[in-house]
């Protein structure tokens, strides 16, 4: 989508192989590169990035305020940072899953 968007380069991060894998798979654009990493051990230079976007990952990390940090530096003067985390309430049920209907 970022690509798609005028993106001139797109650096995925995560921890699990098989989610970059399967990123992999579904994006085939040398634009876009991958990193095999938690998410608290970036380590970007500054002001390296327009938008840093996180989803649903915020909730797995230690300190909220170390990673806004880290953030904030790579970001160029202006740039957004832009996550998403669940809703409690689709966590706080035993099943947690998707449901679709017509």
């Amino acid at each position: 989508m970022l690509v798609e968007q005028q993106a001139r380069s797109v650096i995925g991060v995560d921890i699990s192989e098989k989610m970059l894998g399967q990123a992999r798979e579904m994006t085939d654009d040398p634009l876009i590169s991958y990193i095999k990493m938690p998410i608290e051990d970036i380590d970007f230079s500054d002001s390296q990035f327009d938008v840093v976007i996180s989803s649903l990952a915020i909730r797995y990390i230690k300190s909220f305020e170390t990673l806004c940090k880290k953030v904030y530096d790579c970001l160029k003067p202006g740039g957004s940072f832009l996550f998403s985390v669940d809703h409690p309430i689709f966590t706080s049920r035993n099943e947690q899953d998707w449901y679709f209907d017509d």
